[in-house]
């Protein structure tokens, strides 16, 4: 939006909050759905036990429906769904695309296993099972300390193509001596890709529309690899 005047009549600078303005979704309700949060969950069950029927390399002991129910009810027990980041949409909304990251974790974690050859480890700290142990941070999901890998695993579900944000190179300056990747995987379009971060700088990010002109690396459609036989 070019005319910013327009914006400031309704008292807005950023378009962003002004779009969520005109659709109402600046208005949080301080009460969480639960029955909508089960019916999320279950086609969440759905969707990726599908997934794991037709991914070239599974977990045949991960029991999605089970770990699901699990996570939730721990998440419902500690109060952990008010905790999470929501930056102004429905708790509902939030829970449901951040248990869709630790799942989709979970069952493409063989396939993550299979392209780098190594044994993985559970890295992140959203640690749901305990009260006070659910903190959000951008600690890569994954890593391997003997072969000193990380891998940090983005989940989406639109037909946009793979970007990363620029904000992900701070993993290859905290892990120094690391080898970083970031394992991006699409479940609407069936396709995943994995990036080395150590292999990009900065000026490999460009402003990106499709995040309120963020720079970001758009990973180019010849990397990508579908995750299904």
């Amino acid at each position: 939006m070019k005319n910013n005047k327009y914006l400031k009549n309704f008292g807005f600078s950023n378009k962003l909050e002004f779009k969520k303005y005109l659709s109402s979704k600046d208005i949080l309700v301080d009460t969480i759905n639960w029955g909508l949060i089960e019916k999320q969950n279950k086609r969440l069950v759905e969707i990726f036990k599908k997934i794991t029927e037709i991914l070239i390399i599974s977990d045949e002991d991960l029991d999605i429906e089970n770990f699901v129910k699990d996570v939730f009810e721990k998440c419902k027990e500690y109060n952990h769904i008010t905790k999470m980041n929501n930056r102004g949409r429905p708790y509902e909304e939030v829970f449901n695309s951040w248990l869709m990251g630790i799942i989709a974790e979970r069952v493409f974690k063989k396939l993550i296993e299979k392209e780098l050859n190594v044994i993985l480890e559970l890295n992140g700290d959203d640690d749901w099972t305990k009260a006070n142990s659910f903190i959000q941070t951008a600690n890569p999901d994954f890593i391997n300390k003997n072969e000193k890998i990380t891998v940090d695993v983005v989940c989406g579900k639109t037909d946009n193509p793979f970007d990363i944000k620029i904000h992900k190179l701070r993993a290859v300056e905290i892990y120094k001596d690391f080898n970083v990747y970031q394992f991006s995987v699409n479940i609407f379009q069936g396709i995943y890709s994995l990036t080395s971060l150590n292999s990009l700088d900065q000026n490999d990010f460009k402003p990106n529309d499709l995040f309120e002109g963020q720079l970001c690396y758009r990973i180019p459609d010849s990397k990508n690899k579908k995750f299904y036989k």
